[in-house]
């Protein structure tokens, strides 16, 4: 297939899939706008801020990386465009170009007052039925670099979910993890609407147990205060949960788009 074929292929498949998306029924659709470019104020239904008390870990209690059995500390966002702020102390961020109402959620961890920063969002079962898994994507965005590699790893941010409660449950999914795309030893702001500073994450997650009409459950974003070094800014935004396609619709989404692959070829 020819340089050319390829992209359309892959740029009618996306499209084929936006179509698709477009039919599916959304439990959250969040951009984040609403926030506006001065706003200190979080959406309904979301939650960010630190673990506990002030401390810079708590990543492995009852599974990896989850900081269960602790509350939310909740922290007002405070407006960036990735430069640095007054005040060089863990954050909550409302992320965007100056002026701009274009907005994301994102976060500054530091060991002061902080440590570890929590971005969650409680997600309402208004379907009518018991929900087996449902999809889940959403962009990450970078807004800035700071200081090269920790030496606990990448930065990037984590993303978690419980069936049980707000504090506790929570089960880690490496699958979606939001990987800094810029992690050179340079101190800088950045734009995380531009391509190079940003990925979309996208997949489906099975629940254990379905959750029933009417119940509540719960995705959170976990940055880590990462060891020995000045964090990124890192954030959210166009975040989309919506119930999996039921299991015959999506096995004709797919022999659909094989057989016009194949066709292209």
């Amino acid at each position: 297939m020819t340089a050319a074929k390829t992209l359309l292929t892959r740029t009618a498949v996306l499209g084929m899939f936006c179509c698709a998306s477009a039919q599916a029924q959304f439990l959250i659709d969040e951009t984040f706008d609403s926030m506006g470019p001065a706003g200190t104020t979080l959406p309904t239904g979301w939650t960010a801020g630190y673990l506990g008390t002030i401390g810079t870990v708590n990543r492995a209690v009852m599974s990896p990386y989850a900081g269960n059995g602790l509350a939310i500390t909740a922290m007002a966002p405070v407006v960036n465009d990735g430069n640095m702020p007054v005040s060089n102390v863990g954050t909550v961020l409302n992320l965007g170009t100056s002026g701009s109402t274009d907005r994301a959620l994102g976060n500054y961890p530091r060991t002061n007052p902080s440590g570890d920063q929590i971005m969650q969002v409680a997600v309402v079962n208004n379907t009518g039925g018991s929900l087996s898994g449902v999809q889940i994507v959403f962009d990450g965005e970078q807004w800035r670099q700071a200081q090269g590699a920790s030496t606990s790893g990448p930065e990037l941010l984590r993303t978690l979910v419980s069936t049980l409660s707000a504090i506790d449950g929570f089960v880690y999914l490496p699958a979606f993890d939001f990987v800094a795309p810029k992690a050179a030893a340079a101190n800088l702001p950045l734009d995380g609407n531009l391509p190079e500073n940003r990925a979309t994450i996208s997949g489906a997650y099975v629940f254990p147990d379905p959750v029933a009409n009417g119940s509540t459950f719960y995705l959170r974003w976990h940055d880590w205060n990462d060891n020995g070094t000045t964090d990124h800014f890192l954030g959210i935004d166009n975040v989309r949960i919506a119930i999996v396609p039921e299991p015959g619709a999506l096995s004709i989404l797919l022999v659909g788009l094989g057989a016009w692959i194949i066709r292209r070829r």
